[in-house]
């Protein structure tokens, strides 16, 4: 329950990534609440792969993404950087 409070009040891009976990419990929980089922969490991690693996995709191209602007920004940040250094010691 505590998770998916998390999920739905976090703002943070990773916030995806609360999914995988929220994910087994709810196959764990729903194995614990069938009496048919002789052993629990035998099964669950194979049930829940085809959710977990577009979520951590999902996650990791995001991640990506946002790595690559911060390069970006960084090489930017430096280049006006030196520009305003040379400006400040061109007047000096």
């Amino acid at each position: 329950m505590l998770t998916g409070i998390w999920f739905l009040t976090s703002n943070n891009w990773w916030k995806y990534a609360i999914l995988v976990p929220f994910t087994m419990f709810l196959f764990q929980f729903i194995g614990v609440l069938n009496n048919e089922i002789k052993y629990v969490d035998e099964f669950d991690f194979w049930y829940s792969l085809p959710l977990i693996v577009p979520i951590l995709l999902f996650v990791i191209y995001i991640s990506y993404r946002i790595s690559k602007n911060q390069n970006n920004s960084f090489e930017l940040m430096s280049e006006v950087d030196e520009e305003i250094k040379k400006i400040l010691s061109d007047d000096l």
